[in-house]
């Protein structure tokens, strides 16, 4: 399907000024008990919060595809033709978080797969910068992107699906994603053109947080302190703290010493998250990578525990 036929007269947007990590929000009316639903496609993956509420326990979404046209010139085996692109895009039903009168909608975008330079080993694999689309679709009236939709740097400096994120609090504008919410740093977002692929409905799964594991000291390093999760597995090391201006750094590692030539150690120095903390009760993980780990390393805090990520399918 076209643009037109999954957003209507939606407008693609980005954030302005440019943002490898930015935050949405807009306010419209509802009324509370109406069917609602949304269509949307934040790319490179988004998280989706209505009223202060996540609109659905998906990560990473939407799943990796060939997303839109790009130049391949730049690729390690450079390609010239022009191929056919597809584009998922999510569907949520969101009557349940709807209330009478005024309600707000708030998204946080992240590079993913879509817009990534770290990792360039087959090259220039950029498909362009984040950017977001959304329609919802409801009795009392639509409500469609625009440059209306206010937007902001975000908390998030740095990330990257490879390498890790780093997130400073101290920057998390509170309360951005409710009714009401009177900081400042917002302004209007910028509308762009269309990516220019082929837009699906996703009906395959996405990640999901499936169990948890509790980690087990193992050993100390200087003022940081390492953990085994008991597995090798695929996901990311959860934390809290209660103070403020704390800085959390956490490393992962499938084995704490070489023994192949792939095996990722702590020297390797990637997958790599660092939160400075802002005193609010939260926990800390990354919000668009996780990780393939046995170990992980931390300085700052105590985990609470690991949570395992990947497709909700047996």
């Amino acid at each position: 399907m076209d643009h037109t036929a999954v957003f209507n007269n939606a407008k693609w947007i980005e954030s302005n000024p440019m943002s490898s990590a930015p935050l949405f929000r807009r306010s419209f009316t509802a009324v509370k008990g109406e069917k609602a639903e949304i269509t949307i496609c934040g790319l490179g993956c988004f998280k989706l919060y209505i009223n202060g509420r996540k609109a659905s326990d998906d990560l990473f979404a939407p799943n990796a595809s060939s997303y839109n046209y790009r130049d391949m010139k730049e690729l390690t085996y450079p390609i010239k033709d022009k191929m056919s692109y597809r584009t998922y895009c999510m569907r949520y039903d969101i009557s349940e978080y709807l209330i009478d009168g005024e309600n707000t909608l708030a998204v946080m975008l992240g590079g993913g797969y879509y817009h990534q330079g770290k990792k360039s080993s087959e090259g220039d694999v950029d498909f362009g910068t984040p950017k977001l689309c959304y329609i919802i679709n409801k009795a009392s009236g639509s409500v469609v992107s625009d440059g209306k939709t206010l937007c902001a740097e975000g908390f998030v400096t740095a990330n990257n699906l490879y390498a890790g994120e780093k997130h400073d609090y101290s920057l998390y504008p509170q309360g951005f994603d409710m009714n009401g919410f009177a900081g400042g740093g917002f302004g209007p977002s910028r509308e762009i053109e269309p990516p220019e692929t082929e837009f699906y409905i996703q009906d395959s799964p996405c990640d999901k947080v499936i169990r948890s594991l509790t980690p087990t000291l193992v050993g100390e390093e200087g003022n940081a302190k390492i953990y085994d999760a008991g597995e090798n597995t695929v996901g990311y090391a959860v934390f809290a703290c209660k103070e403020a201006d704390k800085r959390i750094k956490v490393s992962y590692a499938e084995e704490l010493e070489d023994k192949w030539r792939e095996t990722v150690t702590f020297r390797d120095g990637f997958q790599e998250d660092e939160f400075i903390t802002d005193g609010t009760e939260r926990e800390y993980t990354p919000h668009f990578t996780w990780h393939g780990f046995r170990y992980f390393k931390v300085e700052g805090a105590e985990p609470l525990r690991v949570d395992v990520v990947h497709a909700d399918c047996p």
